[in-house]
């Protein structure tokens, strides 16, 4: 059985990333530390698996399109608010990781949005019929 294409693998484990952040951000709001750090561990392991399916679209590739680069700063700024949630879980402040969190949630919906493939408008002009004389 062959295995879906590397874009499908990514855009799934993008919206598990995402899912997996509301459940965290859901816990943090009810004030379950032990819950969102559980959310948490799956996040990173989430995190991992996109990270390993952007590396495995990027081998081989020549230089990166807009949308390429668009998304690796994403990834980029996505490692950075999970270290940051780390760091913030480590010396217990909770406004701290909440931030980071929404940093997170934002950073995966922009995401999300360059993994969507172009749609049309679908906005449909009338042309203008030549009347019969």
């Amino acid at each position: 059985m062959r295995s879906p294409p590397p874009r499908e693998e990514r855009r799934a484990a993008l919206k598990a990333l995402g899912r997996l952040l509301a459940e965290a951000d859901s816990s943090l709001s009810e004030g379950d530390v032990a819950g969102t750090e559980a959310a948490l561990k799956k996040v990173g392991k989430a995190f991992d698996v996109y990270w390993s399916r952007d590396q495995e679209a990027v081998g081989g590739m020549p230089p990166p399109t807009p949308i390429v680069a668009a998304r690796r700063d994403a990834l980029r700024t996505l490692a950075s608010a999970l270290r940051d949630i780390d760091q913030s879980l480590s010396n217990g402040s909770l406004p701290s990781v909440k931030a980071s969190l929404l940093r997170a949630k934002d950073v995966v919906d922009q995401s999300r949005m360059l993994e969507e493939p172009n749609r049309s408008s679908e906005i449909r002009y009338r042309l203008p019929h030549k009347l019969a004389k």
